[in-house]
């Protein structure tokens, strides 16, 4: 009994380490962005520099942004999903299914759910730059 119970708080330690460090992530992105709007004006002005210097389109750097966005953010759910359901599984079978009796099944629509959140994420982390880099004239590139 006491080397499960040692084995279940090491599991939800870990399962509260990992859910702590993806919100601390999550929150770092999106409040980083948001209080750092100078800041971000400057990184598409060196996008639309990007553009110029390169010779790609406004829209090639666009989709450039956007595979960025979703390589981290399909990384992300896949090392999410490696770690989290199988302490899912470990906390369940310990808390659920020792004293009800109920069986594990895999969360699908709650990883749905969270997919659907991911790409709406992903979808307003390339919007928002999109329309700045849109925007910009060649000249206002000069200074970068």
């Amino acid at each position: 009994m006491g080397a499960s119970l040692l084995a279940l708080a090491l599991a939800l330690a870990v399962y509260c380490l990992v859910s702590g460090y993806g919100a601390a992530w999550l929150l770092r992105s999106e409040w980083f962005t948001a209080l750092l709007r100078e800041r971000q004006e400057t990184s598409v002005q060196a996008y639309q520099a990007y553009v110029i210097e390169s010779g790609m389109s406004v829209r090639q750097v666009i989709r450039m942004v956007a595979g960025e966005a979703l390589t981290y953010t399909a990384f992300g759910v896949l090392l999410g999903c490696a770690a989290g359901l199988p302490l899912n599984r470990m906390l369940f079978m310990a808390l659920v299914t020792s004293r009800w009796g109920e069986a594990w099944s895999l969360p699908v629509w709650e990883m749905l759910v969270i997919v659907m959140i991911m790409i709406g994420s992903v979808c307003a982390a390339v919007a928002g730059p999109a329309g700045q880099i849109r925007k910009m004239t060649v000249v206002d590139t000069i200074g970068v």
